[in-house]
Order: C-alpha cells, then structure tokens, then sequence
C-alpha cells in the first residue's frame, strides 16, 4: 500500500482523519513494509493528522518503539493485548520528538520504557545526517554513513530491519503553542 508523504500530509485540513484500508502488517519479516508503515505513523503523528487503523504484529519490541505515534483501533496479536492498552491510554502528542536547529537536534524522549525524561543533543555531523536521511525509508548499506545509522539503531532512534532502517522520532512542523503543551 501506499501511504501519503509527510507533505501531503501537510496539506490536509485540520481534522482531517486518514482511514487505512488494509490491515498494517508491523513484521520484521517484510522490513520495507513496517518501515514504511512506521514512517507513515511517524509523520501523521508529526502533523498532528489523526489515522485510524487496524494492524498485525508479534514482536513486542517492535510494538514497543512506537508507542509515540498514533495506536490501532485494536489489538495487534493476542500476545500484545496488554501493552495494546498501554499505548492506548498513554498516547498523545510530543512524547518522542526531535527539534531541528543548524546542525544539530535536540531530541526528546517522554515514553514510558524511561524512567525519566530524556533529551539529547546530538551534533555530531553524521548521526545528524543520517536522523536526516532516516526521514525516508533507507537502504543502510547504500546510504552514505550506514555506521551512524547503525550507530543510531542501537540508541533506538531508528528502527532498523532487513538492511533497511527510518528514523523514529518525529520532526514537528511548527512549535506548539504554549510550547509547554508538548
């Protein structure tokens, strides 16, 4: 399936709600595919576009990483019932995020696999670069810095699966106000 692009989804009006069709098959087993779904629930996230959907998924670290972006309308397998609920009460907006200055970004990690909220200022030039690239679903081995990726993969700021990898946290359009909300 194809989803829409982050500046499409830009250009919906306010309150517009996306309806996927198709079941969202989050499967480590299909990399492009979760990739692309997970890129797609990123950015709706980020533009604060709502999207319901249904989907299948029987990794608990896979459905764990995304509790920052909009939940199913049910559960995801029987097996993840109980974090389904989780997700499902503790979502909203700004709880993974990263802020875009020149060159560097400041993220933010709100979520619950945390005991404490964490910010991170990352400057140097190729995890940056590669935050940047993973805005897209990536090849990481014909990227130009497949080790930052990798590199940032582990710090679980991108999902990497099947060589392929996207950047997790969301880059918000415009600061909300009041910028304390978030």
């Amino acid at each position: 399936m194809r989803y829409p692009s982050r500046p499409e989804l830009l250009r919906l009006p306010p309150g517009h709600v996306i309806d996927v069709p198709e079941e969202i098959r989050l499967d480590p087993g299909h990399p492009e595919e979760l990739l692309e779904a997970v890129r797609f629930l990123r950015d709706c996230a980020a533009c604060g576009t709502s999207v319901r959907w249904t989907g299948r998924c029987s990794d608990p670290s896979v459905a764990n990483a995304l509790t920052h972006v909009p939940p199913p309308l049910a559960p995801l397998g029987a097996e993840l019932g109980e974090q389904f609920g989780g997700w499902r009460t503790a979502y909203k907006q700004g709880v993974y995020f990263l802020r875009k200055g020149p060159g560097f970004r400041i993220v933010h990690d709100r979520r619950s696999l945390h005991r404490k909220p964490l910010r991170m200022v990352i400057t140097d030039e190729r995890l940056v670069d590669a935050l940047e690239a993973g805005q897209a679903v990536i090849d990481i081995e014909r990227s130009p810095l497949p080790a930052a990726v990798r590199h940032l993969a582990e710090a679980g700021l991108i999902m990497a699966a099947g060589g392929y990898a996207v950047t997790l946290p969301y880059r918000l359009p415009a600061w909300p106000i009041p910028a304390y909300s978030v």
